[in-house]
């Protein structure tokens, strides 16, 4: 997996600096709980976790989620469907909350203003001496659709629900795959924003960090497919970084964990692999007795869902 945008490490590191001081030693639980190792990793070096979760003797409760075809299809243009996905939404309908959060993921204020940045940067450059008509076309077709998508967000009322808002009252009825959604887009604004908007939006960038820890734990808890791929491309704003001993063995651990479930497949071996890697770099900076550590959690996480 490659490393984030810049912008979003940017971002990542401001929030750090300027909530550090008021974080305090066990003020929130890790995503997923961790079974301790008192007998190997001895604390205050690395704080013991709770218990990993059990898998639930039965799934969550069923939601309505019932949705017909032509709302789910792609081509329909977003101002042909939006007001039906928000009727459905607004009646309690899950999978229309989710559907309609992604279709409206580019229309944030700091998504469209990235659109509209895109589209003025490569209608001002300079096409190549060389360029063919193929070339051409290909950068035409990347406007237009640059420019489609901030046309639909135009249907959108002022004050409106947001994407991210359609996702959270989803995943707080319970809903996995918009609670995984919520983790990997929580902090997806602040990627794209300045440093200074970023300090002035510190209460509600912990409100979500706190909000996805919740649902990554939920998702975990009733294993959602995916959630060990999500747990792991998020985990640096996941897992506490108050101790970094512990918050680099708990992000190795998700690697690893995620690293068993694909390898376990025996279908991807080139990405199980480059999993394997994504591992051996998080633990680069860990002792033995941390990197085995990190390997038992990470077991343990993909133990909880893992087939029997």
């Amino acid at each position: 997996m490659k490393p984030r945008h810049y912008a979003l490490l940017l971002a990542v590191v401001v929030l750090a600096a300027l909530v550090m001081w008021r974080w305090r030693a066990g003020q929130t639980a890790p995503p997923v709980a961790i079974a301790p190792t008192p007998a190997v990793v001895a604390p205050p070096a690395v704080a013991a976790a709770p218990p990993v979760p059990v898998a639930l003797s039965q799934p969550p409760p069923l939601l309505p989620s019932s949705l017909p075809a032509a709302l789910r299809t792609r081509h329909a243009p977003l101002t042909q469907v939006y007001a039906e996905l928000v009727k459905l939404a607004q009646s309690g309908n899950v999978e229309a909350m989710h559907e309609l959060a992604s279709r409206l993921y580019f229309c944030t204020a700091e998504r469209r203003q990235a659109l509209q940045l895109s589209i003025e940067l490569e209608q001002g450059r300079e096409l190549p001496l060389n360029a063919d008509e193929g070339y051409r076309k290909i950068r035409a077709d990347y406007v237009a659709q640059q420019q489609a998508r901030l046309d639909e967000c135009a249907i959108v009322p002022a004050g409106a629900p947001s994407a991210l808002d359609w996702l959270q009252r989803a995943g707080e009825m319970g809903y996995g795959p918009a609670q995984l959604d919520y983790v990997q887009q929580a902090m997806g604004d602040y990627g794209v924003a300045e440093p200074n908007a970023v300090a002035e939006q510190i209460e509600e960038i912990l409100r979500r960090r706190e909000l996805a820890r919740r649902f990554m734990a939920e998702a975990m808890t009733h294993c959602v497919p995916g959630a060990l791929r999500y747990q792991a491309g998020n985990s640096e704003i996941l897992f506490d970084a108050g101790n970094a001993q512990a918050y680099a063995i708990s992000r190795a651990a998700a690697a690893d964990a995620l690293w068993r479930e694909t390898a376990a497949t025996n279908e991807h071996g080139e990405l199980a692999a480059r999993l394997r890697e994504d591992f051996d770099f998080l633990a680069r900076e860990l002792d033995e007795v941390s990197r085995a550590a990190a390997q038992r959690q990470g077991e343990a996480m993909y133990n909880t869902c893992a087939p029997r």
